[in-house]
């Protein structure tokens, strides 16, 4: 490939975009949801990083910085649904707050608590307990109790898939059928990826995971360098 194609910026897009759509064909034809298209997406690029020595992640980043700068704006507007949903929010505020609480407790209590039962370092610990928040405040708090952000990204990537494809299924199994409770447990446990998985079943669970993904994000700031301090 010519060395100003590597280097432009639409050679990364192009390459997202294609490997997405093909992953969204796989996912329809295979007609399963345990295959969504980013990850299929991921993958497939890392596949071709990794097969040669030509393209590489450095130009490939070119592009995806590009894309990384809608994280934030793509990740506020899973919000508007809950302009719609105002008066649900007023009457299970209540509820939502004290889902919110558990929800904190049990995301950053299940870090430190798998982290010290297999032994793993005190930096890395603290590079796991935001791992439930959505990615900018996950990397703000992480390098705030003394982290590394780049691992915290990537515990934050492996929570969001594992929720995207499992979680609808473990509330089915569960007994969970109100939309409120689907889209605020799943907002909790796997931030925007997992509020992805919302928008092709309901209007009503992007908009409270989204709004999860906000009270959480908060109450994770709040908790993880309490827990930080605990553990100096």
């Amino acid at each position: 490939m010519p060395k100003t194609l590597l280097n432009s910026p639409l050679t990364g897009i192009a390459l997202t975009l294609l490997t997405f759509y093909l992953g969204e064909v796989l996912a329809k034809k295979l007609k399963t949801s345990l295959l969504p298209p980013f990850l299929t997406s991921t993958v497939l690029i890392i596949i071709l990083l990794l097969c040669q020595d030509k393209f590489t992640y450095k130009e490939y980043e070119i592009g995806g910085k590009f894309l990384a700068m809608f994280l934030g704006p793509a990740t506020i507007a899973l919000g508007l649904p809950l302009v719609k949903n105002l008066e649900l929010l007023k009457k299970n505020l209540k509820a939502l707050l004290g889902a919110t609480v558990i929800g904190t407790c049990a995301g950053v209590g299940s870090a430190y608590g798998f982290s010290k039962l297999f032994g793993v370092s005190k930096e890395i610990t603290l590079s796991l307990l935001p791992k439930s928040i959505t990615t900018p405040i996950a990397m703000e708090v992480s390098a705030d109790i003394g982290g590394i952000p780049a691992i915290t990204i990537a515990a934050v990537a492996v929570t969001g898939v594992v929720g995207a494809v499992f979680a609808h299924k473990i509330l089915k199994v569960l007994g969970v059928t109100n939309d409120i409770a689907i889209g605020f447990a799943i907002g909790t446990s796997s931030h925007a990826l997992g509020t992805s998985s919302c928008i092709p079943i309901s209007l009503t669970q992007v908009a409270f995971s989204s709004l999860a993904i906000s009270f959480i994000g908060v109450a994770t700031a709040i908790l993880a360098p309490i827990v930080a301090m605990f553990m100096q």
